[in-house]
Order: C-alpha cells, then sequence, then structure tokens
C-alpha cells in the first residue's frame, strides 16, 4: 500500500510549469519521494513501501529533519542537498532499505521554489545483477578461486602496505596436457578443482591463493619477511600438492612446480609476477617438479624475454604481423554481421607465438600503439572493398587499456580513417569492460572523441572485468560481447540465467549483444532460444585471412 502525506495543514502550494515537469519525471521513477523545504524539514512525503526509509512503518514523515531520517541509511545527504541548493545540478546516491531488504538508487534536483525534490527507485534486482557480474569477474568459474584481475589487485594492495612484508608463489602443475589427452577434460577439470581445494587447505586464511589460468595458479602470502620461512610455505605446499588425488575411481599424484620472489620496495605487480615467472621457467628447465626462488642469476633468462620484446618490434615495424578476420554472424540467416581484426605472429623459429603473449610483451615495453596502428591500417585496407559490396558492414579493432590513456589516439584514429577513405560507421573499436572503470579523464575524452567521430564502441568480454551498471549508461557503447566463458558454462551446466540477463539488460539499455565462443550446434541453438540474435566462434568460422574472408560475406555460416 502507498503511504501519501500531503503538506502540513493540507495547503495547496502552486508550481510552475517546470516544477510540474520536474515533479513528473520523479513520480515516473520513484518508488519513494520526498519534498524538503529549505530549512531541511520533509514537506511532502509519497512511500510505496514505508520500510524503504522508516524503520517504524507507522513514523509520520512530514515535519521531520531530512537529515534525521536519513543519514542512518545515506550519511553524505546533508552534503548533498546543500551542493543542490547552492549549485541547481542533480545529485545522485545509493542505499540499502532500513528493512535491508532492498538497493534503492536515489537523485535529488532543486525546484524552481528553492525546496529540494528527492525520489528513490527500487534497483535490487540489477543490484544482484552487477554483484553476480562482479563476483564472476574476479573469481574462476571451474574452482571458485579469486583470477587473474583479483590477484592483481591484491597484489597491488599489498605492495602499497607497510611494512613490506610478503612473498608471491607461482604454481603450475607439470605435464597437465597430458591429463587431458589421455584421461579427457572432464578429468582434467576435475584434477584442476582437487588442486584448488589442496591450495585453500594449505595456505593461511590471510593468504590469498588464485587460479590465474589453464594449469597456472598463484598465492600471495602475507605477512612474512624471512627468506626462509618463505621458501619453508613454498616447500610444505609443494609437499601437500604431492599427496595423490582422487580423480574419479583413480588416485593421481600431481607434480608441480613453484617459483618464488619475495616483495620489495618499489615492485610493481608486473614486476613481481615476471620473476616469479622466471622462477617458475628456471625450476621446470631444471626437471620440473621443483621449487625454485628467483635470484640475480636468472636475470639471464629475463635477456631472451627481451629477445623476444626486440624480435617483436621489428615484426611491426617490417609489417610482419599477420591480421586475420573473424565474422560475427546472425545466428538466425547465417549472414555476416561484421567482422573482428586479430592479430597473428610466428618468431624466427617460425613457431606461433600466441596473442596473449605478444600483446602483453606489446604493452609492458611501450610497442601497443604501434601494433594498434599497424592492425588498424591493415584493417581499413582490407575492408575497403568489403563494404563496396556491404555498406553497412563494420569492421572492429581491439584497443588496448592503455591505448585509452593516450590522448593521440582520436586523432590517429581519424587520420586512418581519412588516408584509407572509409567512413567512420564502418570502424568499430572493442575495448574490454575495465577500461570503463578507469578513473582518467583523457579515458572519458577519448570514447567521447571517438563516439563523436562517428566510430562505434564494442565491449569486449563482457562479465570477465568489472564495470559499473552505471558506467555502461554513461558511455552507451554500441555493442557488448558476451564472454565465452558464459557461453561454455551454460553448455557445460544447462544453467542459462546469466546469458539470459545480460539479453536483457543490454536490450533494456538499447546495446546491441553478441555471444562469443560458440563453438556447438548445441550452443548456437540454446542461444538462438534464449533470442541473441548475433554471434562469433568457430562453429561460424574461424578466424581467415583477407583473402579467404571475401567468399564468407556471400554466404549462410549457418552449421
Amino acid at each position: 500500500m502507498s503511504l501519501e502525506i500531503g503538506r502540513d495543514g493540507g495547503t495547496e502550494v502552486q508550481i510552475d510549469a517546470s516544477e510540474a515537469a520536474l515533479e513528473h519525471q520523479l513520480r515516473a521513477i520513484a518508488d519513494v519521494r520526498l519534498r524538503v523545504g529549505a530549512d531541511g524539514r520533509i514537506t511532502q512525503a509519497s512511500l510505496a513501501r514505508p520500510g524503504d526509509i522508516l524503520s517504524d512503518p507507522a513514523t509520520r514523515p512530514v515535519g521531520l529533519d531530512l537529515r534525521t531520517l536519513l543519514e542512518p541509511l545515506v550519511p553524505e545527504i546533508g552534503d548533498l542537498v546543500d551542493r543542490t541548493l547552492t549549485t541547481g545540478d542533480s545529485e545522485t546516491f545509493s542505499f540499502l532499505s532500513a528493512d535491508r531488504t532492498r538497493w534503492l538508487s536515489g537523485r535529488l534536483a532543486a525546484s524552481p521554489t528553492g525546496d529540494v525534490l528527492i525520489a528513490a527507485r527500487d534497483v535490487t534486482p540489477e543490484y544482484t545483477l552487477q554483484r553476480q557480474l562482479e563476483y564472476q569477474a574476479f573469481h574462476d568459474p571451474l574452482t571458485d578461486l579469486p583470477n587473474r584481475p583479483r590477484f592483481h589487485r591484491d597484489l597491488e594492495a599489498a605492495l602499497a602496505r607497510r611494512p613490506l612484508q610478503g612473498a608471491v608463489l607461482m604454481i603450475d602443475l607439470d605435464d597437465f596436457k597430458l591429463v587431458n589427452d589421455v584421461a579427457g577434460h572432464a578429468a582434467g577439470d576435475e584434477l584442476l578443482v582437487k588442486v584448488a581445494e589442496r591450495l585453500r587447505e594449505n595456505t593461511r586464511h590471510h593468504d590469498i591463493a588464485a587460479r590465474l589460468g589453464g594449469d597456472e595458479f598463484a598465492v600471495l602470502l602475507t605477512g612474512i619477511t624471512s627468506r626462509a620461512d618463505i621458501l619453508a610455505a613454498a616447500e610444505n605446499l609443494h609437499a601437500a600438492l604431492h599427496q595423490p588425488l582422487s580423480i574419479g575411481t583413480e588416485l593421481s599424484v600431481q607434480r608441480c612446480s613453484i617459483g618464488v620472489t619475495q616483495l620489495h620496495l618499489d615492485d610493481t605487480p608486473a614486476e613481481v609476477m615476471r620473476r616469479a615467472d622466471v622462477a617458475l621457467y628456471a625450476g621446470k628447465s631444471q626437471g620440473k617438479n621443483t621449487v625454485a626462488s628467483f635470484d640475480h642469476d636468472l636475470f639471464e633468462t629475463m635477456k631472451q624475454q627481451h629477445g623476444l620484446v626486440r624480435e617483436l618490434e621489428r615484426a611491426i615495424a617490417g609489417g610482419a604481423i599477420g591480421v586475420a578476420y573473424q565474422p560475427i554472424v546472425e545466428l538466425e540467416t547465417g549472414r555476416v554481421h561484421s567482422v573482428e581484426t586479430l592479430a597473428r605472429w610466428s618468431g624466427s623459429d617460425g613457431r606461433s607465438v600466441s596473442p596473449a603473449v605478444f600483446v602483453r610483451a606489446a604493452e609492458e615495453h611501450g610497442l601497443i600503439a604501434a601494433l594498434f596502428d599497424h592492425m588498424l591500417r591493415n584493417a581499413l585496407r582490407d575492408s575497403t572493398p568489403w563494404i563496396e559490396r556491404l555498406p553497412e558492414l563494420q569492421v572492429h579493432v581491439n584497443l588496448s587499456p592503455l591505448q585509452m590513456r593516450d590522448t593521440s589516439l582520436a586523432d590517429a584514429v581519424e587520420r586512418h580513417l581519412a588516408a584509407a577513405g572509409v567512413s567512420p560507421a564502418n570502424l568499430s573499436v572493442e575495448i574490454t569492460e575495465s577500461v570503463l572503470a578507469l578513473d582518467f579523464p583523457v579515458v572519458r575524452e577519448n570514447l567521447q572523441r571517438l563516439t563523436r567521430l562517428g566510430v562505434s564502441v564494442c565491449l569486449d568480454d563482457f562479465g570477465t572485468g568489472y564495470s559499473s551498471l552505471a558506467y555502461l549508461q554513461e558511455f552507451a557503447p554500441s555493442m557488448l560481447k558476451l564472454d565465452r566463458s558464459f557461453v561454455e558454462r551454460m553448455s557445460q551446466s544447462g544453467d542459462a540465467r546469466l546469458p539470459r540477463a545480460i539479453l536483457g539488460l543490454a536490450t533494456e539499455l538499447e546495446i546491441e549483444a553478441v555471444a562469443e565462443g560458440i563453438e556447438t550446434v548445441e550452443e548456437w541453438q540454446r542461444l538462438r532460444e534464449l533470442g541473441w540474435r548475433l554471434g562469433q566462434g568457430y562453429l561460424m568460422s574461424r578466424p581467415v585471412p583477407a583473402a579467404d574472408l571475401a567468399p564468407l560475406l556471400e554466404q549462410r555460416l549457418l552449421p
């Protein structure tokens, strides 16, 4: 039942048309509406559910001081009211209802008569979805351990503490590929889950164990400074992981290698992880199943890594980075909707280098802008004849989060478009959702300039990096891509709640949605049933060279 309370004494107050319009806007979205006079007291209230702001639903809010009523729920409410009256600008806030059952999002606005109008609406479903997405973004779906982004964040926090006390253990399961090849992927997944359980059981409550990806784990030891204690902890963990594990009906002994490095003043997370990785590599080169601690003799190994960077630099400058294209397809018709540009590279030994490796190297060593220029230039050149045949076709090019801090980014994009004679409407830049949380003015400016230029913005790997729903509304990307892990999990468990919820969110915000990583007919059929219009994955087409893509544009890529 709605609780409607008028002004004291029932006095009619005449408001002008602009205030009436403001009240109408707030009434349309509000579960809670308050009018506050210049003295800070509530003069009018409408509560769809009194328990939203009243601990005692029998209380009449009219006449109460706003601060007395709302400060327990919104401590900054007084400052927000003062700012609204001073600047005339609206302010936003959020809070947990007084009965602690719902989340509400509110807005304050100054009325022409000098009062403050406050409206709030129940956003519990959106908040719940956001919490689910945030948890998903920072946890590995298989083991439920923190994932790489979360570990990086926790390591960064540990490095900021004083006194600095801690170490990182990098753990890799030896010959894990054999488990997948011989026993199957289900057994491999079960082994990873059991290893995660063993890590939880054998680390202290204030240590942090994480799965970084594949068969690679890490542990952040905190509150420990002695080199001997650190090595003892690593050896104890190594021994625990070496104990037999029950996989299916078999007992399995899994060997592992551990690289150890201590935290030092002025370290960065990247430097710590690099040292731990070098130590791990050194241990594996000594026969695996070892615990190896980083020391300065291992810099020789790091020099080899620098050799990779120098080779990458020459490859970018010489145009030796290959460009492949993967279609984004209409799931109902099989027609190509757009294409994503992907980088490919083989080193001097002829062996393919993973994009995850060389793109990260480019980011860490200042080569990412040159790599992006190479990819964009080739993509625009290759797509020119495709666009002549399909004028609505968009070509997608990936942007690194680091580039979003580059003040020359929008100028570079505009320059490449002009040189190629391609309309901005035919270009989409893909960014990861973590970019939206970067609180740098230049990031916002770059997104705004690209949008004003006419370039579309696509949010890649949605659900794997934290982004507030408010950011989605503020930056309004034209497209988001559901990360392949959601599709894989839906295929394995049959649980389609998050894909359904994310599609609903995208539809509500008028954002085009693409499901990534479609590899089976069953996944394709299920996504169509859920209402997904666009998809991308090996089922429709693997990434192909430009010459091989042209014929696909005329085909229907249906399974």
